[in-house]
């Protein structure tokens, strides 16, 4: 398997175990933290499988998510207004990358869904682009 489908596959795993827990309604504590927390991987998944497409499909080198969205918008990966909302998905993961507080976590969490559909989008933006 090459390395731009093991990017794929992951991705897609980190989005399935993300989306596993988009479903609960009130999520415990310890649930909270394991969306969360599986919000950053699928994310951060992605974005890599988003870089290793942009290279090999398009020879375009990124170096961070927002990079990333940026030139997918720019080969047609994505509409601009896909584009916006994914860029307002980077910031809350930014926020909960690098800090920490009950009030943000759970501002984030409420999010979490929509994020979950944005990031599908984005994965499959791939094979538009």
């Amino acid at each position: 398997m090459d390395r731009f489908q093991e990017r794929i596959d992951q991705a897609k795993k980190a989005l399935a175990a993300l989306q596993e827990l988009t479903a609960l309604r009130q999520p415990s504590i310890v649930q909270r933290d394991a969306l969360l927390l599986r919000f950053m991987l699928a994310t951060e998944a992605i974005w890599k499988a988003v870089q290793r497409h942009l290279q090999e499909e398009h020879e375009i080198e990124v170096g961070s998510p927002r990079e990333s969205l940026r030139s997918t918008l720019a080969v047609g990966g994505l509409s601009a207004e896909q584009a916006e909302e994914i860029l307002f998905l980077l910031r809350d993961r930014n926020l909960i990358v690098h800090t920490y507080n009950e009030k943000l976590a759970a501002e984030v969490v409420s999010r979490i869904p929509a994020h979950a559909k944005l990031l599908e989008i984005w994965l499959s933006g791939l094979k538009r682009a």
